[in-house]
C-alpha cells in the first residue's frame, strides 16, 4: 500500500508539472513483465581428478555463482578443464574445446559463452575478481536463447587456485 501511495504522489507531481502521461490507458502508470528464475536444484561445482576422486566441493555464492541467460543455463558440464586466457576467437583457434570445460578470465559473458558453445564446450568457468563482482551478489537471470545452453559459473580465486594446482600456473 505504501508503494502505491508513493506512486500516486509522483503521478500527481508529474501532472502538476504538466508532464503528459504515456503509460497504460493514457495514465502515468505502465505495466511490464517481470520474470524470476526458480532454480530446480542448488547448483554445485566439484573438481575431480582423472580417477574420479573428489578433491573439493565449493559453496554457492561464496566460491562460485551461476550465470543464466543467453547461451548459459541449466545442465551438467563435465570434462577436462582447458585454460583459454580471455576466450577470444584467437584463443579458441587450434584448441579443441569439444567436451571440455572452458576456463578463462571474466569479460563479456554473452560473447564468451557463445564462443564456448560454438566450439563444443560442455561448460564455462569465468575467473572473476571478487572486488569487482561480489560472490554473494545475485544477478538477474535473463532468458535463455538456445535449446541446449551450457552451465556457466563465475569462479573466484580459491577455485581457480585448485584448478591450477600442479599445472605450474597461478592466478
Amino acid at each position: 500500500p505504501a508503494g502505491h501511495r508513493a506512486a500516486d504522489y509522483i503521478a500527481q507531481q508529474f501532472a502538476l508539472y504538466g508532464l503528459q502521461p504515456v503509460g497504460d490507458e493514457g495514465g502515468y502508470f505502465q505495466t511490464f513483465p517481470f520474470t524470476a528464475l526458480q532454480l530446480g536444484s542448488v547448483p554445485t561445482l566439484r573438481i575431480t581428478d582423472g580417477n574420479g576422486t573428489l578433491h573439493n566441493s565449493y559453496k554457492l555464492y561464496q566460491d562460485f555463482k551461476p550465470v543464466v541467460g543467453a547461451y548459459a543455463g541449466a545442465g551438467i558440464g563435465e570434462g577436462y578443464v582447458v585454460w583459454m586466457v580471455d576466450c577470444t576467437p584467437q584463443n579458441f583457434h587450434g584448441v579443441n574445446a569439444v567436451g571440455k570445460i572452458v576456463f578463462c578470465r571474466n569479460g563479456d559473458v554473452n560473447r564468451i559463452t557463445r564462443l564456448a558453445v560454438e566450439n563444443g564446450a560442455t561448460g564455462l568457468l569465468l575467473l572473476t575478481d571478487p572486488s569487482q563482482q561480489l560472490p554473494a551478489y545475485r544477478e538477474a537471470s535473463l532468458p535463455v536463447w538456445i535449446p541446449e545452453p551450457i552451465p556457466v559459473f563465475h569462479v573466484y580465486p580459491d577455485v581457480a587456485n585448485d584448478l591450477l594446482a600442479g599445472s605450474g600456473y597461478s592466478i
